[in-house]
């Protein structure tokens, strides 16, 4: 049956996938203690609910940050190594087999995502608007980038590897990685930074829906190009 190869397949490096693993529990503990100093002054002062805008939207930024070429669900496929080309030659979709190994890491990812928003919100006193915010912000940024990334293991598969290295050094290394995280807190932190002040200058109606309506549609364009152009042209 297809649940029990896939377990088989998933269980053959148990090793090398707890160590992706813990990759990808890095970033949202990092980005946790090194914004402890702020979440501390913020604790002190209080969030309003007028800022549930600004925190869906750091919802969907830990996620971005979180998911990258060494998390999970972007080396899912080619941790099969050579056990991918014998599951081509069962009598069943390989569509639906890669379905099932997304579900796998996006769950994997968004567990991650989720639970740094929690333990955010336990230290900054969240209401339950802004903790739901939050969580919502964080599935759908990591729905979008576990797409992005679990795809793009497809498109540089590699299942000849011999040290996990491998897969992280596909599509320009942990140097780009590096740049792509430091640009990424960077640009992030100006876009928090500036919708807040924002969100407390302006009128709440329409500032917020505007806001969070923008990145429903651009979020849905992207996901709506990789069923074109991944999803839907798998055989």
């Amino acid at each position: 049956p297809k649940g029990e190869i896939f377990l088989l397949v998933e269980c053959k490096e148990p090793n090398v996938a707890m160590q992706v693993l813990s990759s990808t529990a890095v970033i949202p503990i990092i980005m946790l203690f090194s914004f402890g100093s702020v979440i501390n002054q913020l604790a002190s002062e209080g969030l309003p609910n007028r800022l549930v805008g600004v925190v869906f939207v750091v919802g969907m930024f830990i996620a971005y940050m979180s998911c990258n070429q060494t998390s999970f669900v972007a080396n899912l496929i080619s941790l099969d190594r050579e056990n991918y080309d014998f599951i081509r030659t069962l009598p069943f979709s390989r569509k639906a087999y890669l379905k099932e190994k997304f579900r796998i890491g996006f769950l994997i990812q968004v567990i991650m995502t989720v639970g740094t928003i929690v333990v955010a919100s336990i230290f900054l006193k969240l209401s339950p608007l802004l903790l739901v915010a939050g969580i919502l912000g964080a599935v759908l940024g990591s729905f979008v980038m576990s797409t992005i990334y679990f795809a793009r293991d497809y498109r540089l598969l590699l299942t000849n590897w011999t040290s996990i290295n491998q897969l992280f050094q596909r599509g320009g290394g942990t140097i780009l990685m590096g740049i792509f995280i430091m640009v990424g807190m960077f640009v992030g932190a100006l876009v928090v930074a500036g919708y807040a002040f924002a969100t407390f200058t302006l009128p709440f109606m329409p500032l917020t829906p505007v806001v969070i309506g923008s990145l429903l549609l651009i979020c849905g364009a992207i996901l709506y190009f990789y069923k074109r152009r991944f999803w839907d042209r798998l055989e």
